[in-house]
């Protein structure tokens, strides 16, 4: 994402919060004003006030819902996501140890075979099970949308090892380059086959 459309979407987070914060504090007032006029040689009367009503709730009508369930449903949304990118961000990162580079390379490679003809019953074996629940969402939604992801010429360039304080949990980051495209695969058909004996 451009730091553009970042701009832009920052814009679009302020006007959105200015305007809601206008609608919750602008404050419902009615004015009334009654009668008052004078009459001749016996004098007159006069009344005259005005009327205020302060709000009892602060949610009073539908547009004020639908305001603070856009608000709400946009922020949790967008937590969602600050979530997602913190969790998977690259932190320090030194020369991956050899051993664990030797284990990891066929274990990828295995894992983007599987994910090229979305196999779902080797994914769950070769991924953590949090992260296969997350990729098997996406491969599910691809499979309705008729789609197939898949990788060819994989190349790894380089690996290396996060800096964690587990070492019996290594993370790899892995730099690697290959043809990514997604294809239609061709509808399974039933036919209607009769045997006769």
């Amino acid at each position: 994402m451009g730091s553009s459309q970042s701009g832009e979407r920052m814009k679009k987070w302020g006007v959105s919060f200015i305007c809601l914060v206008w609608l919750l504090l602008m404050p419902v007032t009615a004015a009334a004003r009654a009668g008052g006029g004078g009459g001749g040689g016996g004098g007159g009367g006069g009344f005259g006030g005005s009327y205020s009503s302060g709000r009892s709730t602060w949610f009073n009508t539908a547009e004020e819902y639908v305001a603070i369930g856009y608000v709400g449903y946009s922020g949790v949304k967008m937590a969602v996501r600050l979530r997602k990118k913190w969790r998977n961000r690259v932190r320090e990162t030194a020369p991956i140890d050899p051993k664990l580079a030797a284990q990891f390379e066929p274990l990828f490679t295995e894992v983007e075979a599987a994910w090229s003809v979305n196999q779902q019953a080797d994914l769950a074996t070769l991924m953590q099970p949090d992260y296969f629940l997350e990729q098997k969402k996406v491969l599910d939604r691809w499979a309705i949308e008729g789609k197939l992801n898949k990788v060819d010429d994989l190349k790894i360039l380089n690996l290396k090892q996060e800096v964690t304080p587990d070492k019996n949990r290594p993370h790899v980051v892995v730099f690697a380059e290959a043809r990514d495209y997604f294809i239609k695969p061709k509808p399974f058909s039933k036919r209607l086959i009769a045997i006769v004996s």
